[in-house]
């Protein structure tokens, strides 16, 4: 090996040392949930809901990841989680929020299954936050579980503030209405049109949980049935 090839191997392997050692940092591209705990205002029944996808501390860290954040262009990042499924967030490049600091926008994570089915999806606000999430069936297509997290607009933001439960035919069965207490005030049943059954109702629109509030096992939907119109009920909204 003569000296012009040797000193040409030295300056790749210094740029690429460069490269990884002094990249910029990012910043977390996406952010956790505060409580996923809710509880049934009338039988204190506890539910937790599903996690929202985030991408994962290392695949932050990764050269992929950092290269892109580099760039800071509109590419997919793909990784495989431990359960060996492979996910895949839509990466739309990076902004300025209001303090001027650059964020990166990454508005969907994805998991999809061995089969290549979509197994769950989560939308994110520009800060990062989820702001809803879905769990679906086996088709990929029909959702199971849908969360909704408030992110303004009330005290108390961001929190878990709807959870809806779908069937196996893709329509809505059942819906949990939250406080930012993480209290369901309000339980909807639907029927088969879609249309509002019957209802649980609870006057807690902001009341925090009492100490002594007993630890429930899988929610049910007994407990006090009421109903009325949608005027009557819609004098249970929170804020």
């Amino acid at each position: 090996m003569n000296t012009g090839h040797l000193q040409m191997i030295i300056a790749l392997v210094s740029v690429t040392l460069t490269w990884r050692d002094f990249a910029p940092q990012a910043p977390p591209a996406t952010q956790p949930v505060s409580s996923l705990l809710l509880a049934l205002a009338w039988n204190g029944q506890k539910y937790e809901a599903p996690e929202p996808l985030t991408i994962p501390p290392d695949v932050e860290k990764s050269d992929a990841y950092r290269q892109w954040w580099r760039v800071g262009d509109s590419r997919t990042i793909e990784w495989t989680d431990e359960a060996g499924r492979r996910c895949v967030a839509d990466a739309w490049g990076r902004f300025k929020d209001e303090r001027g600091e650059l964020r990166p926008l990454i508005p969907t994570v994805s998991r999809y299954r061995a089969d290549g089915t979509l197994e769950a999806r989560t939308t994110n606000a520009p800060n990062g936050r989820p702001c809803e999430w879905s769990l679906f069936r086996e088709d990929g297509r029909a959702k199971r579980i849908e969360v909704i997290n408030r992110l303004s607009g009330t005290p108390g933001t961001p929190f878990v503030e709807y959870v809806t439960f779908y069937g196996a035919d893709g329509k809505k069965e059942r819906e949990y209405q939250a406080n930012r207490y993480g209290i369901v005030y309000i339980e909807w049943f639907y029927d088969a049109k879609g249309e509002i059954d019957h209802w649980n109702g609870s006057s807690k629109l902001n009341v925090p949980p009492a100490a002594s509030q007993p630890a429930g096992e899988a929610p049910s939907s007994t407990g006090p049935r009421a109903t009325g119109t949608m005027i009557s009920v819609t004098t249970f909204r929170d804020g």
